[in-house]
């Protein structure tokens, strides 16, 4: 027990202190699975980050001054391996944190001791008084400001069914190579999967497709949106773009449809990610270049298809990388629609004459969506929106664009426009 919990502590002050990405942490760890529960580390890290509002809140009722650094880390710990998980006897967990506390904070193991002794035995009441926003944000665990801008965007309830959404457990996949073959050995192996929008898209428990060595290569990780966004490109194509291509992943099925396709980003390291997904999907018809997708650069020409699948805040994917509510910050949004702003129109010059263009986030903002949108078609008379095919996903619709809400769509939040040159 005594390596989860320390692991996990390792993991979570990379995040808390560091700045760090919590799934790129846990990639990190490094483990005899065998003789650890890879498993439980990862549900206490995702569950400590998940739950980090309300679990101060409940630490705050037992101390006379918060803590921070490390001390608070492992109060974090376990007040949520205690009250959330409740696999772990009380006794061991408090025994363990305080011989973690002996060694990585001196002198507060006694105050873990007693503080986490009183939050176990006691009941905290979740706060239900007149301030909605407050109410909401200690139980779903969302900061304050976010759901105070959620109700000025949405209204009260939309705010609610938003932040109290919950998404399924299962990861999202797109199967690479024969789908019936794939579908048919997790019937073998009993591995859990639910067929989503397309034959080729599923979800499925990922912890056992993880330990399928058999199957590593015939399935890629990749979000029902994002796949739908791409899939909205409905045709065969000479040259399509990729303004903002990495990681990669809707790239590789934009080569799907392209004989050739342009993928760009600004950052060379990046730009490496997005080779090793062609390599390893064995795709050769992908060509990466180092370019500032706010900068138009001519010489690239003209193409059937582009997708601008723009930097954003990244709130609508919160559900799975709970880590963005640590450091996304309303003061940082201007900045990004400024450069959205500047990546849609820097785009739609590379479009050709009856060409596509796309716009989307992982973002639920109007700010960086619709009006984004808006923003460009007035100054851009030559384009005009088009439907956007939802395959059957439940969206809420906005002059033609789609917006993908967690507690409607029951997928991450996103947002997709469809947009043709005249």
């Amino acid at each position: 027990m005594n390596k989860e919990l320390a692991t996990s502590y390792r993991v979570l002050s990379a995040v808390y202190f560091d700045g760090a990405y919590l799934s790129i942490e846990l990639n990190k760890v490094n483990v005899d699975r065998a003789r650890v529960n890879f498993g439980l580390i990862t549900k206490i890290c995702y569950g400590v980050i998940e739950r980090d509002i309300t679990l101060e809140y409940m630490i705050s009722h037992h101390v006379k001054r918060m803590p921070d650094g490390p001390a608070m880390v492992i109060l974090k710990i376990g007040t949520y391996a205690g009250k959330f998980l409740r696999s772990i006897p009380h006794y061991a967990l408090v025994d363990e944190l305080v011989s973690l506390a002996n060694r990585v904070c001196h002198g507060q193991a006694g105050f873990i001791n007693a503080t986490l002794k009183n939050i176990l035995r006691s009941k905290t009441e979740i706060p239900n008084g007149p301030d909605e926003a407050y109410n909401l944000s200690i139980r779903y665990s969302v900061p304050y400001n976010w759901v105070k801008q959620y109700i000025s965007l949405f209204g009260l309830d939309f705010a609610r069914q938003l932040v109290s959404a919950k998404l399924s457990t299962l990861t999202h996949i797109r199967v690479i190579g024969d789908t019936k073959k794939f579908y048919s050995e997790c019937d073998r192996l009993k591995i859990r999967y639910e067929i989503s929008a397309f034959p080729d898209t599923c979800y499925i428990d990922y912890e056992h497709l993880l330990n399928t060595p058999a199957l590593k290569d015939n399935y890629v990780v990749q979000g029902l949106p994002s796949i739908i966004a791409c899939r909205n490109f409905d045709g065969k194509y000479a040259r399509g773009l990729d303004v903002c291509a990495a990681p990669g992943g809707k790239t590789m099925i934009l080569a799907g449809i392209c004989d050739l396709v342009v993928a760009c980003d600004i950052y060379p390291h990046r730009l490496e990610l997005v080779r090793k997904y062609a390599n390893r999907l064995n795709i050769n018809n992908v060509s990466c270049m180092v370019a500032d997708a706010t900068v138009y650069d001519p010489t690239l020409g003209e193409f059937d298809i582009v997708l601008a699948d723009v930097p954003c805040s990244g709130l609508g994917v919160v559900g799975k990388k709970p880590d963005i509510y640590l450091s996304r910050k309303e003061e940082n949004i201007e900045e990004l629609v400024s450069v959205q702003s500047k990546i849609i129109r820097s785009a739609a010059k590379y479009v050709a004459s009856g060409g596509t263009l796309i716009y989307s986030t992982c973002s639920i903002l109007p700010c960086e969506n619709e009006e984004i949108v808006r923003a460009f078609l007035k100054d851009n008379p030559d384009f005009r929106l088009v439907p956007v095919n939802t395959f059957g996903v439940t969206t809420k619709t906005n002059d033609g664009m789609e917006t993908f809400y967690p507690h409607i769509s029951g997928t991450e939040g996103f947002f997709i426009a469809k947009m043709e040159r005249k």
